[in-house]
């Protein structure tokens, strides 16, 4: 299987197969269910060793493919056995099983559809200023190599690298976003210009809000999170952090602890947020200023794990010497 191309479309298409065949099980509820979907879920994301460990780039790729059906399986499952379902056609499982809209992972959310007349020129906007944002930001990735600045210090090329993602990232949402209106699905990009947010709470409300009602109704809630919301987050955090971890060390071959550390710190920042927005509050312009620098500051700082973990994946991402191992 030496061809990455061919090795990550066998892999791909490998763990929607096993998602498909499982189904009469899924569909049967009980006991049945539970001890089809885990096997079923280890299986899928066991598809990624199809891809030979010298090709991160698709390893990585690829991960997010199987990370999305895992967590579709997962919902559908946990809906399934409460009762929320009415009889499901294998057609309609199948189209939820589609990694498009990608990341819309609860399932009920893919089937809200826009009207003809709800359909209009901003979301040829969206796709057309998205994708100049994307290509701005590959192109500034490979001109940074060739700065000596950055590849002198590894502190001010984390910080243009954060830039560059983040132009990236939210320029991609975007293209995404009037995709999907375009196809007739009511969506809403999946990251919601997090660099507004005024406190960490806020930004991880904004960032990734499509699998976030996934980890609401399938980690938050049976962790107890609405009568002890600070367990909630622990919980949900922590489950996020093994997410993470076990993602980027099948990528890498190798567990680094570097995603794992990153989510879990975010908790305290987290359950510390209402107290910046108290201080919005008493001191709008000056509140404001400071809850937003600080927030800006916190997810920069400790980015630095993230990063780390995304240029084990895409070797380009840093120029400099990295200062984690």
């Amino acid at each position: 299987m030496g061809h990455p191309a061919l090795s990550f479309l066998l892999c791909v298409a490998a763990a929607h197969t096993i998602a498909i065949a499982i189904y009469p099980a899924l569909r049967r509820g009980g006991v049945s269910a539970v001890l089809t979907v885990v096997p079923g879920a280890i299986a899928i994301i066991a598809c990624l060793f199809i891809i030979p460990p010298e090709f991160r780039i698709h390893r990585g790729i690829a991960a997010l493919f199987c990370v999305d059906l895992f967590f579709r399986l997962i919902d559908f499952t946990r809906q399934n056995l409460s009762g929320e379902l009415q009889p499901i056609r294998w057609s309609h499982y199948c189209r939820f099983l589609i990694p498009f809209p990608f990341l819309l992972v609860v399932f009920g959310r893919k089937d809200r559809s826009l009207r003809p007349d709800q359909r209009s020129g901003t979301d040829l906007f969206r796709v057309a200023l998205g994708s100049i944002g994307v290509t701005l930001g590959l192109v500034l990735v490979f001109t940074a190599e060739r700065s000596y600045t950055l590849q002198s210090s590894f502190a001010f090329d984390h910080v243009a690298k954060l830039f560059i993602f983040v132009l990236t990232v939210e320029s991609l949402a975007q293209t995404l976003c009037g995709v999907e209106r375009l196809a007739g699905f009511d969506t809403t990009p999946i990251i919601d210009r997090g660099f507004l947010a005024r406190t960490p709470a806020e930004f991880w409300r904004r960032y990734n809000n499509r699998v976030q009602p996934w980890l609401y109704w399938n980690v938050f809630v049976p962790a107890g999170g609405r009568r002890a919301p600070i367990r909630g987050v622990w919980v949900t955090f922590l489950v996020s952090a093994i997410f993470h971890e076990l993602a980027f060390a099948f990528a890498t071959s190798r567990f680094t602890g570097y995603q794992f550390t990153f989510f879990l710190i975010q908790v305290p920042a987290v359950i510390a947020s209402p107290a910046l927005d108290r201080l919005v509050l008493g001191w709008p312009v000056l509140g404001s200023t400071i809850a937003r620098t600080a927030t800006i500051l916190w997810i920069g700082a400790t980015s630095i794990f993230f990063f780390h973990g995304v240029d084990l994946i895409f070797p380009f991402v840093y120029t400099s010497e990295p200062w984690l191992p």
